[in-house]
């Protein structure tokens, strides 16, 4: 079956993780990835670990692994008069280019003039923290940077205490990763139209914000700046988190008709007539006194007796789940949502695959993620058609 990007040719240069992940939807899809490496170190995201049976650092790291599926890596030296006349001849062929080079250190390379000036068709994304315009264009950031800049960090935690710090970084730089995804799609589907590519400019800040807009948009509507007010939803009780015998889980109760099979599920009937907890906004106030009595419940039980329990009174609990838990969920063993990928050192190992099906493409997962520099013969020999005296004289001098 035809891939949908199945016949696009990507061009990755990358230092960070939004770059690998908006390249791993590509060729998830169906685009052959060249990444692009710096001969000897190579792609940043290798040396970030888990490492897996101690395997060397920069050739096993379990997010290089996931991220880097089905590319090829190839090595070059852009800081080289060669390297960048070698990323032209490139360019020239390529539909794509994802990177996150800042223009600063682009004009410190020597690429003085823009992308579509080599390639009119083709469709260019940079990605970076807060865009090519603006004060804050020229700045660094980290994940922990945007989470607290776009306002995500100010409202996690307890009303009582200082922000706390999510486990922000692959969600932040997924988002950023997506988001470029998403334009580059909508750039191709354009030049089918218009026949000519376009540039994209994509914010990792903005990426959050849309995908975080709630908080922003009630400050629009009401003028509003929303507080820290734990696990729980504003104005709306039970919406939290609660322990239970061997774990946590979610206790949720919106509506008036939710309310009354809780009542009943816990066997606590008369609780439908205290005037603490008629409606939501009082049990939003009495929080306080309704707890202990839903942990009452709750404290002999275990997650999955809970969670099935509610099911069967049509409450829409949850398990608050760890790794294992959610690797060995029946739901994603049934839709195959984490797939064997065969590792040449490792053998197989399980990734996630897409959150999507697609009735007639499968999401591509055929080949474990490239060691560095490990397709540079076909990449330069065949792909470029660089003659065996030129590959090593390119290879004798470190341009590849």
């Amino acid at each position: 079956m035809n891939l949908p990007l199945e016949g696009i040719l990507a061009i990755e240069i990358s230092r960070s993780l939004g770059v690998d992940f908006c390249g791993h939807i590509l060729t998830g899809l169906g685009a052959q990835v060249i990444k692009i490496e710096t001969p000897i170190e190579g792609d940043p995201v290798r040396q970030l670990g888990p490492f897996p049976q101690d395997l060397p650092q920069g050739e096993g790291g379990g997010l290089f692994l996931y991220l880097n599926h089905d590319k090829r890596s190839a090595t070059l030296d852009l800081k080289t008069n060669e390297g960048r006349k070698l990323l032209e001849k490139f360019l020239k062929k390529a539909d794509v280019l994802v990177e996150d080079l800042k223009a600063t250190g682009r004009r410190q390379m020597g690429f003085r003039k823009p992308w579509q000036r080599i390639n009119a068709s083709l469709v260019s994304a940079t990605l970076s923290p807060f865009g090519m315009s603006g004060p804050y264009a020229s700045w660094e950031a980290t994940d922990f940077t945007l989470a607290a800049q776009a306002g995500w960090l100010y409202v996690n935690g307890e009303a009582s205490r200082e922000p706390i710090r999510s486990q922000s970084q692959l969600i932040v730089d997924g988002a950023l990763g997506v988001m470029g995804a998403v334009g580059i799609l909508a750039a191709l589907l354009q030049r089918n139209v218009a026949g000519e590519g376009q540039h994209l400019d994509v914010s990792g800040m903005e990426s959050i914000l849309t995908m975080n807009r709630f908080h922003e948009t009630t400050y629009s509507y009401y003028g509003e700046v929303t507080k820290r007010i734990g696990n729980r939803l504003p104005r709306t009780y039970p919406y939290t988190l609660l322990p239970c015998r061997d774990g946590y889980v979610a206790v949720i109760c919106i509506t008036d008709e939710q309310w009354e099979h809780l009542c009943a599920m816990i066997g606590r009937p008369e609780l439908l007539e205290d005037p603490r907890f008629k409606d939501n906004l009082r049990r939003s106030e009495n929080a306080e006194a309704l707890r202990p009595i839903l942990e009452e419940w709750l404290a002999p039980q275990t997650k999955e007796e809970v969670f099935h329990t509610a099911q069967s009174w049509r409450l829409p609990f949850g398990i608050v789940s760890n790794a294992a838990d959610v690797v060995n969920l029946a739901q994603h063993k049934a839709r195959g949502f984490f797939q064997p990928l065969e590792h040449s050192v490792l053998g197989p190992l399980l990734f996630p695959s897409a959150p999507f099906r697609l009735s007639d493409s499968p999401w591509r997962m055929e080949r474990s993620a490239p060691s560095l520099g490990q397709d540079n013969d076909e990449v330069y020999q065949k792909f470029l058609e660089i003659d065996a005296k030129g590959f090593s004289e390119l290879k004798a001098k470190g341009v590849i």
